[in-house]
């Protein structure tokens, strides 16, 4: 599929990029000059239309500019070190706080007056997109240092966010970063589900257990633990984690959101991109042509787990595709 976008935008990311030789070895999602080579829009208080790309980003743009300008100054006041948000020379940590209970459906009361029906839609699809939660469980703050990452321009959320790929995918990075590892001695094992990990350290020596599902005992003087925040209830911790990270375990990661790739038929819709809020699938892109010529379509939605699951509703996947545009689907992934 070619993986996820990246950007060199990120310090570490290009780091590994470059160590692996892959910063230059790049795709394009976007793919201009096919016969649907427009933006669809359908939101609640406006009658749906066809218009421009660039139309389309302005609407975006200005939308999110208001929604993230807590500050009065696009965020560069309140959010000047994203990669060091707290505890830095420059912020107010109070604020930083206050601002962070804040929920987007929260902020988008603030200032939804400001906004055109079209501009509401498509800014309140937008953040449920990047959050893969919903209004009330995504924080404002993620919204801000999103911002910050954009050189506090949302003019750069397409060349930063969503124009370049690595042309052999991600996993293809993560290969190689694993194989470096392996090379430079690394042992692993694959398929070991976690029970428990126990810290027996004693004043004169360090040690933790790692028990696996198995009944097998991996023994070291430290153990970096990466575990998914949502698989973390699962395993028992001896002695239990901190208050504030049983609490992160109990909340969970909020990102649930929909991911469908689309052979359509036709080259037609390679070009095409659009939105429909609200609706299982929020976004549609075009995302260039398979070698027999089909449009490759990849489309959002937001967090439907209680009634919607693709695997389980093809016809839905099929019906809220062609609610964003009609197209002929021929095969999903």
């Amino acid at each position: 599929m070619g993986g996820t976008w990246v950007t060199q935008a990120m310090g570490n990311l290009l780091n590994e990029m470059i160590n692996y030789k892959m910063e230059r070895d790049l795709i394009l999602t976007h793919y201009p000059g096919y016969e649907n080579d427009y933006y669809t829009i359908n939101v609640p208080g406006a009658a749906p239309r066809k218009l421009s790309h660039e139309e389309a980003s302005q609407i975006s743009r200005r939308a999110w500019s208001i929604f993230v300008n807590v500050d009065g100054k696009g965020c560069r006041e309140i959010c000047p070190l994203p990669f060091s948000q707290l505890e830095n020379i420059v912020t107010d940590r109070q604020e930083i706080e206050r601002l962070d209970k804040m929920s987007c459906k929260d902020r988008l009361e603030q200032i939804k007056h400001l906004l055109t029906p079209e501009e509401a839609g498509i800014l309140e699809a937008m953040l449920l997109h990047i959050s893969g939660g919903t209004m009330e469980n995504s924080g404002l703050w993620d919204m801000i240092r999103s911002q910050a990452l954009m050189m506090y321009d949302p003019s750069n959320f397409g060349p930063i966010w969503t124009t370049f790929k690595l042309r052999e995918g991600q996993s293809e990075l993560a290969r190689r970063m694993f194989q470096n590892s392996v090379d430079h001695g690394l042992q692993y094992a694959f398929q070991t589900p976690i029970k428990a990990v126990k810290d027996r350290s004693s004043p004169n020596r360090n040690l933790v257990e790692v028990i696996t599902e198995s009944g097998t005992t991996h023994r070291a003087r430290r153990v970096i633990s990466t575990i998914p925040l949502n698989v973390l209830h699962t395993i028992d911790f001896e002695p239990p984690l901190s208050a504030k990270r049983q609490e992160a375990i109990r909340i969970g990661h909020i990102n649930f959101m929909t991911k469908i790739h689309a052979d359509v038929k036709g080259s037609e819709l390679a070009s095409w991109n659009g939105m429909r809020y609200p609706n299982l699938l929020m976004f549609g892109y075009g995302d260039g042509v398979t070698p027999k010529g089909n449009a490759h379509i990849v489309a959002f939605g937001k967090d439907e787990r209680d009634t919607f699951v693709p695997e389980r509703d093809p016809e839905k996947v099929i019906n809220a595709l062609e609610k964003l545009h009609p197209m002929e689907v021929n095969k999903m992934v």
